[in-house]
């Protein structure tokens, strides 16, 4: 089974984190914004300026790859993000 790959970004605006709350399936939960990719190769960086494009309708620049999360169905990559507008 292939994983599931996916970029996240942690912004923070005003000194505070910027996070997007969801409710599935019962669950009420907070996440860093962001989305899937199709595949690895795919940049990073441009995957994480849109998918939060599309979320917050901001625009950022990833700065720096802070942390990967991977388990046994996905891939998280997680980078520090300036707002750009």
């Amino acid at each position: 089974m292939e994983k599931r790959i996916s970029c996240r970004g942690i912004i923070f605006i005003d000194n505070n984190l910027a996070v997007m709350h969801r409710v599935k399936k019962d669950r009420d939960y907070y996440v860093f914004p962001g989305g899937g990719v199709e595949n690895e190769d795919i940049n990073k960086e441009e995957a994480v300026k849109r998918e939060i494009k599309e979320e917050f309708g901001i625009e950022v620049n990833p700065k720096k790859l802070v942390y990967v999360y991977e388990n046994t169905n996905t891939i998280q990559y997680y980078y520090l993000c300036d707002m750009t507008g």
